[in-house]
C-alpha cells in the first residue's frame, strides 16, 4: 500500500494539526497518522534502496 506523496503529506499535516490542537480524540489521531505514515515509509523502502544501488553501479 503506497499512495502518492500529496496524500501521505496531507495524512501527516492533519493528524499533526489535529493533535496540536487538542480535539477530542486527538490521541488516537496522532497514533494512526503515525501508523499511516509508518506503513508509507515500509511501502517505499524497496523503491527508495533500488534507487540508492543504482547510484553506485
Amino acid at each position: 500500500m503506497f499512495h502518492d506523496p500529496k496524500t501521505t503529506a496531507m495524512v501527516g499535516g492533519g493528524g499533526f494539526l489535529y493533535t496540536l490542537a487538542n480535539f477530542p480524540w486527538a490521541g488516537i489521531v496522532g497514533f494512526l497518522s503515525a501508523v499511516y505514515l509508518i506503513i508509507q515509509i515500509i511501502g517505499g523502502l524497496p523503491k527508495a534502496i533500488d534507487t540508492v544501488r543504482s547510484w553506485f553501479k
